[in-house]
């Protein structure tokens, strides 16, 4: 018997048939993950090379022509461009479609390793990059709280951001902005030439009392405890009175009789304001299985359970740009596109063909085959 002869002799079997198809294609769809662009990485890796105090005349010669020589040697190479910076070297090598690109940097990074020795001797190790769209962040968002800025920042730090941290789908978070704490020491010159002392001898002494190292164990027949020294400073009390020279004949040098010691700031390099008003920007990136939608919609429960855990802080999280609003909006236009061209196949069979049946057909069919 023919599949012909069946669907006529049988139909309800084909109907049971369809309807399983079509309620199968129900349960797919709405269990589809969303995603704005599809998993694509072009075939560009960027080689970076820091090297401070030099001009850009002096960064073309000594480090961006030997790379790029090292490098010309690459196969399936589409052509190599470079920027001599004050101070740094780019080269962005574009490589033809196709490519292996995990086995591109790695011989990059070989040829790159070779020619080290030839690099001047102030230079970064040079660093190789990837471009990937979707390590593009999927969120940015402006925290705001009734705290003082170091404050805010410290509990940040500390507190929130490792709690989004370990969410799922959640890579990675950088931190834009804000005031982090920070000690400064400020030496006086003219005392460490009294004093017969020199710099480097301030740091070691703060960096060798500064420390906590593991000491041994206690054993005892019933049990065993591990003894470590704790030598980190507790307050700045103590950092002032640290001991940073004892001469020969007379009374210990402490760091204060040198140097002002202070509960300052680390030096601004960025400002994040959100409709005027400062505070911490976070950029939030998704790991590379993960749906940007389904991340996005995780990081908003949570930020809500936040707010509520510190009401009394006033701790505030605006989401400035999110990606998975447009992914949606994009489905949806997609949907409702779907709808318009469906009711108008239905009505141009319906206004050519005079036909209520077909047209009832169409509008079923064509859904249930997608």
């Amino acid at each position: 018997m023919t599949l012909t002869e069946i669907a006529i002799k049988r139909p309800s079997l084909i109907i049971v048939i369809f309807s399983v198809l079509t309620l199968g294609g129900i349960f797919a769809f709405n269990n589809l993950g969303y995603e704005l662009m599809p998993d694509f990485s072009p075939p560009v890796i960027t080689i970076t090379a820091v090297y401070p105090g030099a001009s850009p005349s002096e960064v073309q010669s000594s480090v961006t022509k030997p790379i790029e020589d090292a490098l010309s040697s690459l196969e399936n190479i589409d052509d190599m461009t470079s920027k001599s910076l004050e101070n740094a070297s780019i080269v962005i090598v574009n490589f033809k479609f196709g490519t292996d690109l995990d086995l591109a940097a790695q011989d990059a990074q070989r040829k790159i390793d070779n020619i080290k020795r030839l690099l001047p001797t102030d230079v970064q190790s040079p660093t190789i990059s990837k471009i990937a769209i979707n390590d593009q962040p999927i969120m940015q968002v402006a925290v705001n709280a009734n705290l003082a800025d170091k404050v805010l920042f410290d509990k940040m730090k500390n507190e929130i951001l490792p709690q989004i941290q370990q969410l799922k789908g959640v890579a990675a978070i950088d931190m834009l902005g804000g005031e982090e704490r920070e000690i400064r020491v400020n030496v006086n010159k003219d005392k460490l030439t009294f004093y017969k002392i020199s710099l480097l001898q301030v740091t070691q002494a703060i960096k060798q009392a500064n420390l906590e190292f593991p000491t041994g164990k206690v054993k005892n027949p019933d049990d065993q405890l591990t003894v470590k020294l704790a030598g980190k400073f507790t307050s700045i009390e103590q950092l002032k009175d640290l001991v940073v020279f004892t001469p020969p004949m007379g009374s210990p040098i402490r760091l204060h009789e040198v140097a002002d010691v202070t509960d300052g700031i680390r030096d601004i390099s960025s400002v994040i304001r959100f409709n005027g008003q400062n505070g911490i920007g976070l950029r939030i990136k998704k790991q590379a299985d993960a749906n940007a939608v389904e991340t996005a919609k995780v990081l908003r429960l949570k930020m809500s359970e936040l707010e509520k855990s510190y009401a009394k802080d006033n701790v505030k999280f605006t989401i400035a740009d999110d990606v998975s609003l447009f992914t949606l909006d994009s489905v949806n236009a997609v949907t409702h596109d779907l709808e318009i061209a469906i009711a108008l196949v239905a009505l141009v069979m319906l206004l050519f063909l005079h036909s209520l049946r077909n047209s009832i057909i169409v509008m079923i069919a064509i859904p249930a085959s997608l």
